[in-house]
């Protein structure tokens, strides 16, 4: 698998004091430099922000679309698809 270069950048932040020193506890630890726990901070941040964000644009894709075709699966029928998992004659996901 070809991996792409990305640039690195200099950003600077502001921290409290105490915030730096919790830092270099955590750091000292975990035997990570403040500097790796802040930028793998920054990216599990970004990661779930993304997530969360898909989650949220999917969910209002699904809403758009049943205000315009009003259709949806009953309760009943989710639920007797839900009865099934791990059964010898699971049913497909209703539609």
């Amino acid at each position: 698998m070809e991996h792409s270069q990305d640039t690195m950048t200099v950003l600077p932040i502001k921290l409290r004091s105490s915030e730096k020193e919790r830092l270099k506890r955590i750091g000292s630890v975990k035997k990570r430099s403040p500097h790796w726990l802040i930028k793998e901070a920054i990216h599990q941040y970004l990661e779930q922000e993304e997530v969360a964000e898909k989650f949220k644009q999917e969910t209002i894709d699904r809403w758009e679309k049943y205000c315009q075709d009003n259709e949806s699966v009953s309760d009943d029928k989710v639920m007797a698809w839900l009865d099934s998992w791990g059964k010898d004659h699971e049913k497909k996901a209703p539609l």
